[in-house]
Formats: structure tokens, C-alpha cells, sequence
């Protein structure tokens, strides 16, 4: 199954260019996994230029991600979740063992 923005309810705005196909499909599976990071296609896709500041820095990993942060504090990203994205993003640039558990 190939998802698309407008799974997402969001056909108003484009997959990011700057990064690549593969990738972009993969952050759009995880978006679809219920709790923080779900629709994270679509913050991505409608912040783009935020994103791809992240992405293209020096050493992304030690910055923080550029996702939303909930005022409820169980819904927002763990950093098992933030490594997922790291991991998906970077190709496998970040450190498993910064990950805390």
C-alpha cells in the first residue's frame, strides 16, 4: 500500500523535495503509528523549511527535532521515538546508545 499526503487529509501541501522519495515513504508509515508521531508527514510536509534547516545541519543529532510539542505532555515524542525519526531521516547517522530509555 503507498501512502500519500492526502491520506493524511492534506492535499494542499507537497511531499518535501529536499528529501528523498524513499525516506519521505517511510516517514509516512510512521505517521500513521497512533500516538506522537502521528501525521508527522503532514507537519513535515506544511514546515518543510524548518525541516529541512534540521536536516541539513551539521550534526542534526544534537538538536532538537522540529515536531510539534503538545501541551499534553504524554502525546509528545519519546527519545525512542525521536531516534526512529533520526534514524529514518539521517540513514542511521544516530547513535542507538543516545537513546534513553
Amino acid at each position: 500500500m503507498q501512502l500519500s499526503l492526502a491520506d493524511f487529509e492534506c492535499e494542499d501541501t507537497e511531499a518535501p523535495r529536499w528529501l528523498p522519495a524513499e525516506k519521505w515513504e517511510d516517514i509516512l508509515a510512521l505517521s500513521v503509528l497512533p500516538g506522537p508521531l502521528d501525521s508527522l508527514c503532514v507537519h513535515m510536509a506544511r514546515e518543510s523549511d524548518v525541516w529541512r534547516d534540521w536536516y541539513h545541519s551539521e550534526k542534526p543529532e544534537d538538536l532538537d527535532l522540529p515536531i510539534p510539542n503538545p501541551e499534553n505532555e504524554t502525546d509528545s515524542a519519546d527519545k525512542e521515538e525521536e531516534g526512529d525519526i533520526l534514524t529514518i531521516i539521517q540513514d542511521a547517522k544516530y547513535c542507538i546508545s543516545n537513546i534513553i530509555f
